[in-house]
């Protein structure tokens, strides 16, 4: 993880390490499911929101980077939390040296690459109530890649890339005792 990443991620998600009552013991049984939710970063204005479990979106700002983070928390601890995101986005290549560029016919498919994390009970049994997993990208709409395509009329295979569309997150947390919350999420400009 970049260094800048980590005090982002301080800074922006309450981390339990740093909080009394976020440790316990493993329960023997714990039928509740962690509750996902969401923080983005907006790394040029500085700026934290938060979101709640389902049905958050952002709007992007042209130009900006974000990071977005999940978070999981259960009284019964936080044993995995996993990143999923894909979207359909309009995309265009880049200006030629005569300022000539291409758009995709159709939206184009883009997916993230999926993130996980496993935690386990420390050495005295005890666990972590909550937890954040740091997407490991940087979300940046004018730089995000469609992929390389060759369409009726170009030359050749050209890379596109993503101009207008949403990217939408799914995050899936697992207890200690295989019982899963899911909560989702939508960056974008659409």
């Amino acid at each position: 993880m970049k260094p800048l990443k980590m005090i982002a991620a301080i800074a922006a998600v309450p981390v339990c390490l740093f909080f009394a009552g976020c440790q316990n013991n493993l329960p023997p049984a714990d039928p509740n499911p962690p509750v996902v939710t969401w923080a983005v970063y907006d790394k040029e204005a500085g700026v934290n929101q938060s979101f709640p479990s389902t049905g958050g979106h952002f709007a992007v700002s042209s130009g900006h980077t974000y990071w977005v983070t999940a978070q999981a928390d259960n009284p019964g601890g936080v044993h995995k939390l996993a990143v999923d995101a894909s979207g359909l986005f309009t995309c265009t290549t880049r200006p030629d040296s005569n300022g000539q560029f291409f758009t995709a016919p159709d939206k184009l498919l883009v997916s993230l690459p999926h993130q996980e994390q496993t935690y386990w009970p420390n050495s005295n049994n005890e666990i972590q109530t909550h937890e954040a997993l740091l997407t490991d990208f940087d979300l940046n709409f004018g730089r995000l890649s469609c992929g390389f395509h060759h369409f009726g009329g170009t030359p050749g295979n050209l890379e596109y890339f993503a101009t207008a569309g949403n990217m939408n997150f799914t995050g899936t947390s697992i207890n200690y005792y295989n019982v899963s919350g899911q909560g989702s999420f939508a960056i974008g400009n659409q």
